[in-house]
């Protein structure tokens, strides 16, 4: 693991001892950092490359990729640009000439912030994890996502996004071509054990499925 700089973001990545089928883009919570990210994305993503930039707008002394309104709610241009660097950025660190686009994961805050990226150019991604993530801001459109692979993981005890919220963030993605699979927790905002094992399964059902595509399933 190192710690270098990108056009937009610094970042931290593990790059596995084998070949990786793809990478993954990793993005951390309100308060947290790169490193956080790294570790709860190497539980889930253990045979991929890992690439975990680091938030710089702070709120207080806690890091996110974008800043809040006085109401508690998305800075909507602030959302969006931090979606534009985001693209940016997977543009620039993942070179030309390889296999597949990169995977974005997040939980809240970072669920957020890939939400933002995949509105900007979906077809820089190829597919996403989101876990408690929020609807998208007011007036906002998701553009053609056809075929693009989500699993979006909601809590039945999360006060911070309720349920019937996360049914319309399922909604419009949908609506938008994405193949979304739903996935509930008895748990609340917070990741628990089983999140993280309905994401390494459904990532792992996908990883095989890529080293077949490229023939190294065998």
């Amino acid at each position: 693991m190192f710690l270098a700089s990108a056009s937009s973001f610094a970042y931290r990545c593990r790059v596995p001892a084998t070949p990786a089928v793809t990478s993954v883009i990793t993005l951390h919570k309100t308060g947290e950092d790169e490193q956080a990210a790294l570790s709860l994305a190497e539980r889930i993503f253990p045979d991929a490359a890992v690439i975990a930039p680091r938030g710089d707008v702070e709120e207080g002394t806690r890091l996110r990729f974008f800043a809040r309104a006085p109401d508690g709610l998305f800075d909507r241009e602030g959302w969006a640009r931090a979606g534009r660097r985001l693209v940016d950025f997977a543009e620039d660190i993942c070179r030309p000439g390889e296999r597949r686009s990169p995977l974005l994961f997040g939980v809240s805050h970072g669920a957020n912030t890939a939400l933002a990226a995949l509105v900007t150019d979906p077809l820089r991604f190829s597919g996403a994890l989101l876990i408690r993530p929020a609807p998208l801001p007011k007036n906002t459109s998701a553009p053609d996502m056809s075929g693009l692979p989500i699993l979006l993981i909601s809590g039945s005890k999360d006060r911070t996004v309720p349920l019937e919220q996360s049914e319309g963030l399922v909604a419009v993605l949908s609506d938008a071509g994405a193949r979304v699979e739903r996935e509930i927790v008895v748990a609340g905002h917070q990741v628990d054990e089983t999140d993280i094992s309905l994401a390494r399964t459904w990532w792992s059902t996908r990883a095989e499925a890529g080293a077949n595509a490229t023939g190294e399933g065998s």
